[in-house]
């Protein structure tokens, strides 16, 4: 009786594992439909805010790109008060030109760019070619960093220059600034530039900028970069390090360095 027992048993577990489905690895293709999404985000990204997407969403120079209709319509009712009430207080573009050219306060000069930039007609030559004169040789780091964000905002290639040299100022703001305008304006020269700040920079957030910027370079030497930081102390970077790889592959092997190096090493054409 204890064999037949022993017996049923044995066929029992084996007729179970014959019926149980054959275990799978998960897949590490990004589905298409989160892929489109991803490549869409990018390219409205880069575009930037004066881009005809945007330009179609404006009404009375009211920019209510992805608001819902409630919320625009009440956006574009309130711009009219808000305008009359910037002007009576003096808060104009004429201010802020001026500002802007304040010799003897920084502060003055940082603001009057930043409150320039936001209006449509100063995110253009010649006001994108001041700023990058400013960006160049204005003495306070906080007034050219303003200054490489207007460009950015701008999405002005009047900058290109002022970008990479930016990447090795002293102070970690600017290189922020330069890697973030980097990252939506891209240069192909700047590319040693950012893998080497990618790997060895002392500020945090200049590498995650650095891993956001390499997006836009789809090439081995940068995927295996991006790959390198997968387990860094800081794990901002290898989030962004992976979201970059992400857009670039349309796989996704989260935060196994290996899985990347290989999946680099074995496909003929990587890059989605």
């Amino acid at each position: 009786m204890p064999r037949f027992i022993a017996f049923y048993c044995l066929t029992l577990l084996a007729i179970q594992g014959c019926a149980s489905p054959k275990w799978e690895a998960p897949s590490t293709v990004v589905p298409p439909a989160k892929l489109r999404e991803l490549v869409r985000q990018d390219e409205a990204r880069l575009a930037g805010i004066d881009s005809p997407r945007h330009q179609s969403h404006t009404y009375f120079g009211v920019d209510v790109s992805g608001e819902n209709p409630l919320a625009a319509i009440g956006h574009v009712i309130w711009s009219g008060p808000a305008r009359l009430l910037r002007f009576t207080s003096g808060e104009t573009p004429v201010k802020w030109a001026t500002e802007m050219e304040d010799a003897h306060s920084p502060d003055n000069r940082r603001e009057g760019i930043v409150n320039l930039a936001q209006n449509r007609f100063a995110r253009k030559d010649p006001y994108t070619r001041r700023y990058e004169q400013i960006g160049k040789s204005d003495p306070e780091y906080l007034v050219r960093g303003a200054a490489m964000r207007a460009l950015n905002y701008s999405r002005s290639r009047e900058g290109t220059e002022l970008f990479m040299a930016g990447l090795d100022d002293g102070e970690a703001l600017v290189r922020v600034e330069a890697a973030k305008a980097l990252a939506n304006v891209p240069v192909e020269k700047a590319v040693a530039q950012l893998i080497a700040h990618l790997q060895k920079d002392e500020s945090r957030d200049v590498r995650i900028a650095c891993a956001d910027a390499l997006r836009n370079y789809k090439t081995i030497d940068v995927a295996r970069a991006l790959s390198a930081v997968m387990t860094d102390r800081d794990f901002g970077v290898s989030w962004q390090a992976r979201e970059s790889l992400r857009l670039m592959t349309g796989h996704d092997f989260r935060y196994d360095e290996g899985a990347w190096l290989g999946y680099l090493a074995r496909e003929s054409k990587p890059f989605g």
